[in-house]
């Protein structure tokens, strides 16, 4: 099974790379061909005996596994969220650090298996205390505040409050582009019923996601 899908990756990527590169595809295609048969369920790569001639990969739409697209978003997302905070704070790659969730954040981290604390510097996963600990510094992930403890140095208060300014500053830029959206009759009228809900599922969490910010900027004073 490895090497079916390493044979259809390696098959689709000379058809997609062969516009930019065709020299070299070409000359790789026998080999790549002569492995075997390219192909997965759900994914099709028609044969051909030139790569110049070769069909784009075709995916069916109805294998694709939704739920698995979703959780991988929100992990990509927390990840995002932690490492751009990591990089904002000069945090040392090797340093781990400590995320405190609530219960549906932490689900998800056990869910990704060890993804997120290995892309994002995670050495322990706790729940939230009811008081935030000193120097705890907080994120806003899906309208919710989440901390992160354990930091080289003391937190720079200062440094904290820019930093969630100008989160402040680009929530408001995106719930400004959303409503913009939701507003105009022709978007509303010609795009598909599961783009405008996910439009507004958006919107809501670029809301939540301020008021966390907010509440973080508030605790700071």
């Amino acid at each position: 099974a490895q090497q079916q899908v390493l044979r259809t990756v390696l098959d689709a990527s000379l058809r997609l790379l062969h516009p930019q590169m065709p020299f070299i595809t070409e000359q790789l295609w026998p080999a790549v061909a002569a492995t075997g048969r390219a192909g997965l369920r759900g994914v099709h790569v028609p044969a051909a005996p030139l790569c110049a001639r070769a069909g784009w990969p075709a995916v069916d739409a109805s294998v694709t596994d939704r739920a698995a697209l979703a959780t991988f978003g929100r992990v990509q997302q927390l990840v995002d969220e932690i490492r751009t905070l990591r990089g904002a704070r000069q945090v040392l790659p090797k340093r781990k650090i400590t995320l405190l969730a609530p219960a549906g954040v932490r689900a998800l981290v056990a869910e990704a298996g060890g993804v997120i604390e290995a892309l994002a510097g995670i050495g322990e996963v706790a729940d939230l205390p009811t008081e935030r600990p000193a120097g705890a510094v907080p994120i806003a992930f899906e309208g919710q505040e989440l901390l992160l403890v354990n930091f080289a140095d003391a937190v720079d208060l200062g440094a904290e409050r820019v930093r969630l300014d100008k989160v402040v500053t680009e929530k408001l830029r995106l719930i400004s582009g959303f409503e913009g959206k939701l507003g105009n009759p022709g978007y509303l009228a010609k795009a598909k019923p599961e783009l405008v809900a996910e439009t507004r599922a958006m919107l809501d969490e670029a809301k939540a996601d301020l008021d966390a910010a907010r509440r973080s900027l508030d605790a700071l004073r």
